[in-house]
């Protein structure tokens, strides 16, 4: 399986106090419980920024049933230790609950893809109030034979920390890793500007989900119009970024992966989201 990502005012409403301004931080916490686990993550925003909430799984969404329908749930972070369901479901693992069950706040009611991803756009509110907060989520993923009621599955949870920023980081744009001179660098090997394991000739299909069927990277750069294709120049180079060691990005090239898989196919508007996202990140600049 290929690898496949807060709070608005609704959320934050009574929990809220006012800190000193601080970058936002995200924290995975623990493990996953199910067979197959899902996976949850989330990209780092500020306040007035736009997180990505991205599920990873193996369970494919089907709108006709429940099969492949999530839940994200998120509450202040709870007094630790976290509760632990005891005792370990045989197959399972210890199921750990990493959110507050007596305060917990629905985010978002999701059903996941053909491949059991999905990434949503969540748009922070533009409050000062919201700085400083820290928020658990918790992914709940049905599919039968989960470990709870039948169907459910956990995902691990993730600790965000909201501050005034989340987009920190260097870039180059898609005309930069597009330039011939940056991939056919005879000193001191050929692709010396392209981070292994990518090459201009690498299929798109061969590193994402394949929106562009044939394409490899380099001619996915090259791709001229908005929409789509305009998300397919903007992903590559924020590949590139993530996985080069010149370019100190603010993405993994896990996370660009999940939040093309997870948004393509999707709605236009959503297309557009992640472009202008990708796009903010690529252009940075430094590096090199």
């Amino acid at each position: 399986m290929k690898l496949r990502t807060l709070a608005a005012c609704s959320l934050a409403a009574g929990l809220l106090s006012i800190v000193n301004a601080q970058d936002t931080t995200v924290t995975q916490l623990g493990s996953s419980c199910g067979n197959p686990v899902p996976n949850l993550a989330i990209t780092t925003a500020g306040i007035g920024q736009t997180a990505y909430i991205c599920i990873d799984s193996e369970f494919p969404g089907d709108p006709t049933t429940m099969e492949g329908h999530a839940i994200v749930f998120a509450s202040l972070a709870p007094p630790l230790p976290y509760p632990v369901f005891p005792p370990s479901f045989p197959g399972f693992g210890d199921c750990t609950v990493y959110v507050d069950l007596a305060n917990l706040r629905f985010v978002e009611a999701l059903t996941l893809d053909a491949q059991g991803d999905i990434c949503i756009p969540f748009p922070l509110a533009n409050d000062p109030l919201l700085i400083g907060q820290v928020i658990n989520l918790q992914a709940r993923v049905w599919s039968a034979g989960g470990p709870f009621e039948g169907g459910d599955h956990l995902s691990n949870g993730v600790q965000v920390v909201i501050g005034t920023d989340g987009t920190h980081g260097e870039g180059r744009t898609p005309g930069f890793w597009k330039q011939t001179y940056h991939f056919k660098n005879l000193f001191p090997t050929p692709y010396s500007y392209w981070p292994a394991p990518f090459t201009p000739n690498t299929l798109f299909g061969d590193v994402f989900d394949d929106a562009f069927p044939g394409l490899t990277l380099l001619q996915v750069l090259n791709l001229r119009g908005g929409g789509l294709s305009a998300l397919g120049r903007h992903t590559v180079a924020a590949l590139l970024n993530a996985a080069s060691p010149n370019v100190n990005s603010a993405l993994s090239a896990a996370q660009v992966i999940t939040l093309f898989n997870g948004t393509v196919p999707g709605s236009a508007s959503n297309i557009e989201i992640l472009k202008n996202y990708f796009e903010s990140l690529n252009e940075l600049e430094g590096g090199f």
